[in-house]
Formats: structure tokens, C-alpha cells, sequence
């Protein structure tokens, strides 16, 4: 009778248990999810690749090599190299703000690219052609490393807003 009794209060509390479990995972209390696809590939090769940085300085261009370690995502790579020229052009003086780029991302045929900045990437009282030229910089740094054809200038992954310039549409790398 005890044995019986017991078995019947643990069916019992694990059935509670069971549909408290299913209720707060249907209400989306608790979340369950896959790992992500990048945690698979944790083993990827790295190579170290020469990168040219590229920025318009007293009327001309000028370039600075630089080592950056290459993945194969893509994505990520030119990211990586974004920061990185930002942060060069940044303490050349070509822009007067630090700049980041919060994301890039590559569509799925990976000739267009999306970068999106944490912030303008120009004063509001720079010239047209500064901002041009910074652009080109920036162009003319992803043209050697990546088979895009087109980028994206977004500002917190909306069309960056410039009196001047129309960053709606794509431009060509």
C-alpha cells in the first residue's frame, strides 16, 4: 500500500513538474537553443594577410601596410579590416571622431556588402570632396582584399543621412 501510495505522489509531482516545464517553454520562458554554426567551426584556418590601407592626405593618396589575421568568414574579415582602417585614418587626422563599424555583412552571393557605423562618419562642415575621398579610401582599401562589387554605407543600419552625398543606393568598389 505505501509502495503504491509513493509511486502514485512521484507520477504525480513529475507530471507537475512535466507540465510546468511544457507551460513556461510555450509561453517562451524558457528558450532552447541550437549552438550557433560558428561554435562548429571554432578550427578554422587563420593565415596572416598584408592589407593596404588607403586615405587621400594633401592632395594625393597614400597607403599604409598593414598585417591582419585572415579567416575564412568572410564577413568577419572585412569587418575586421574596417575597424582597423578606421582606426588608422582616425590617428592620421582624416576624420576627427572615432568611427566603428558595428557590423558588416556580405549577401548571399557575397558581391554586395553592408557596413554599418556607430556614427557619422564625416563633420557636418567637411567638404564634399573630403567626404568623397574618405569614401574612396575606403573603397579603394576593400577593392584589394575582397570580390564585392558594391558596399552599403549605412549609420545604425539606416542609409546614412548626408546633405551632400546619397548613401541610399550602393556604391561600386
Amino acid at each position: 500500500m505505501f509502495k503504491r501510495s509513493f509511486h502514485l505522489v512521484a507520477l504525480s509531482v513529475g507530471a507537475v513538474f512535466s507540465a510546468l516545464l511544457f507551460f513556461a517553454w510555450q509561453r517562451q520562458w524558457i528558450i532552447v537553443m541550437s549552438p550557433p554554426a560558428y561554435a562548429h567551426s571554432i578550427q578554422q584556418t587563420k593565415i596572416k594577410k598584408e592589407c593596404l590601407l588607403w586615405y587621400w592626405h594633401d592632395e594625393q593618396w597614400h597607403h599604409e601596410t598593414q598585417s591582419l589575421v585572415w579567416t575564412e568568414n568572410n564577413a568577419a574579415n572585412v569587418h575586421y579590416l574596417i575597424n582597423n582602417w578606421l582606426t588608422f585614418i582616425f590617428q592620421e587626422g582624416i576624420i576627427s571622431k572615432k568611427v566603428y563599424a558595428q557590423s558588416a555583412m556580405l549577401n548571399q552571393n557575397q558581391q554586395q556588402l553592408f557596413v554599418s557605423f556607430d556614427r557619422h562618419l564625416f563633420d557636418k562642415q567637411q567638404a564634399t570632396h573630403e567626404k568623397i575621398m574618405i569614401i574612396q579610401g575606403l573603397i579603394k582599401t576593400l577593392a584589394h582584399v575582397t570580390t564585392c562589387t558594391h558596399i552599403n554605407i549605412l549609420l545604425q543600419h539606416m542609409p546614412m543621412p548626408d546633405a551632400d552625398l546619397d548613401f541610399t543606393c550602393p556604391w561600386p568598389i
